[in-house]
């Protein structure tokens, strides 16, 4: 039987894309070396895009387009850096701004500013090593019937989340392999201070609160709505 009540949690996080530095002799032969025919894209693992629009992409350029999904956020920034070298895709997309720090560091984009980036993007681009997509949010997922059918009102805020009757209840990512993990720490450290969110880390585990690997994992075997 599902114990967890109470998954995830909620802080903004911007959503990003930017093209792979390809390794070699410096001509446009593409990631994969030769002259070039298809472009290969990484992405999470969500990534859906209808068949329609990649038809479209394939009419207007003439190129063939391949995704790769190894994994959320966090994975992608991983592979992108461990192949900097080598790479094995010609662009990344949906890589968020809590984790993708690493990977400009490390030299995996190739410039790139998009004509048509709006001015409310600019500040975002990392000079211009990616490009602003969309935000979207990390939120907390209540089984909402599990609280009425117990008389327990709903957590309203992180410091709801760390009492104990709530704590026991929640599970979250790990913060080192999940992208929402890594929102759920950000969130904390914004809400409560870098001089207060440790404890506040330690007051949840204490309390029972569980750390699975992925959102997959917390949602579907650990969440019980």
């Amino acid at each position: 039987m599902k114990q967890q009540k109470i998954a995830a949690t909620a802080v903004a996080a911007l959503v990003l894309g930017g093209l792979v530095a390809c390794s070699g002799s410096g001509d446009s032969d593409g990631a994969s070396g030769g002259q070039q025919d298809s472009v290969t894209v990484l992405v999470h693992d969500s990534f859906n895009v209808p068949q329609d629009l990649i038809d479209q992409f394939e009419e207007e350029t003439g190129y063939s387009l391949t995704t790769t999904a190894p994994g959320d956020s966090g994975v992608v920034i991983n592979q992108l850096i461990l192949a900097k070298d080598n790479p094995t895709a010609d662009a990344v997309y949906g890589v968020e701004s809590f984790s993708v720090q690493k990977a400009v560091d490390a030299g995996v984009f190739a410039p790139y500013t998009s004509d048509a980036l709006p001015a409310s993007g600019a500040d975002y681009t990392l000079d211009g090593a990616v490009t602003p997509v969309d935000t979207g949010d990390v939120c907390v997922n209540v089984d909402r019937a599990w609280f009425e059918d117990n008389g327990v009102a709903e957590p309203e805020s992180f410091e709801d989340l760390a009492e104990p009757e709530y704590s026991k209840l929640l599970v979250v990512e790990d913060p080192a392999a999940s992208s929402p993990g890594l929102a759920f720490l950000v969130g904390t450290v914004e809400a409560l201070g870098e001089d207060s969110y440790l404890d506040y880390w330690q007051r949840l585990l204490d309390g029972g609160t569980k750390v699975a690997s992925g959102w997959s994992d917390a949602y579907y075997s650990d969440f019980s709505g």
